[in-house]
């Protein structure tokens, strides 16, 4: 019998491709980049925008609280799923490129499954489990792969909660213990696994930033990266630009696009075949590169 169940080992922090990378926490980055602001920024939160108006001298948006404010511009750093985009663009499926599966993510205490510090991959052919363990909480990760995209509510947890399920029991390893943890309450990500491809970010006086623009694809571990990324450069045009936005959002994109799509055309390579390999060959290869260091993006 062919083996098709592997699974590998290694440290949550490690040099690897391009130097040493590190992962901090969501919440932990949160709240240095908040405190970084107080005081300078207004915060406003549990509200969205409904309608954006663009004049020449301005752009006017009204929020899901009846309120409207009037700013000299609008970023919209808000998702793959982007709202603002949807607004200022269009349908936002027109710019979402699936990649042929779905992940799902949850983060919960210490589950004793496995070494601090370290992350477990666990597949078979189109379908993986994933474990990284820290000092005080472990995350969970499922993904598996799809012909096509398959229907589903992206605002019904219950039904995704009943897809991974679904898609996992009856698998060996530590999968049951993981499932077990999952959990009813609805604190986790599930979502298609898609990258966003536009051919502009901006429009008049709003530009989009991060995975509303460029998403390289939810369960690459970049998104976070890559906002931080566009956002540095974004301020870094508006400084040299201070007086005309339009030259502003040319020189960000102009000197960001390459590097996005870079990074995006290797997550499409690498990402799905480095985490559910779809066959024993993927698999191979992916245990080979695992074995050297080479996670791809």
């Amino acid at each position: 019998m062919r083996k098709t169940q592997r699974w590998a080992i290694w440290p949550t922090t490690q040099t690897m491709r391009g130097g040493p990378r590190y992962e901090i926490h969501r919440d932990d980055l949160l709240d240095v980049l908040c405190g970084a602001i107080e005081g300078d920024v207004e915060l406003r939160f549990n509200r969205s925008i409904v309608a954006i108006e663009e004049r020449p001298e301005a752009v006017s948006a009204t929020f899901s609280d009846g309120s409207q404010h009037e700013f000299a511009l609008i970023c919209g750093c808000d998702g793959n799923r982007s709202n603002t985009r949807r607004l200022v663009f269009g349908d936002g499926e027109q710019f979402a490129h699936f990649m042929g599966g779905y992940f799902y993510l949850k983060v919960v205490p210490d589950t004793g499954l496995l070494e601090p510090n370290s992350s477990e991959l666990f597949a078979v052919p189109g379908r993986m489990a994933m474990l990284t363990g820290y000092d005080d909480r472990t995350d969970i990760g499922f993904g598996f792969r799809t012909a096509g995209e398959i229907e589903y509510d992206y605002r019904n947890k219950d039904q995704q909660r009943r897809l991974i399920r679904k898609n996992f029991s009856g698998l060996k390893w530590k999968v049951p213990d993981m499932l077990a943890r999952m959990g009813e309450d609805n604190d986790f990500y599930f979502d298609r696994i898609s990258q966003i491809r536009m051919p502009t970010w901006s429009h008049g006086r709003i530009v989009l930033v991060g995975d509303a623009g460029y998403c390289v694809s939810p369960f690459a571990g970049l998104g976070g990266s890559m906002a931080i990324i566009g956002a540095g450069r974004l301020a870094d045009a508006l400084a040299r630009h201070p007086d005309n936005h339009a030259a502003a959002f040319q020189d960000y994109e102009e000197g960001l696009r390459p590097f996005v799509e870079q990074v995006q055309e290797r997550a499409a390579i690498d990402s799905i075949q480095m985490l559910f390999p779809g066959d024993d060959g993927e698999m191979a290869e992916r245990d080979r590169k695992l074995a050297i260091g080479d996670i791809g993006v």
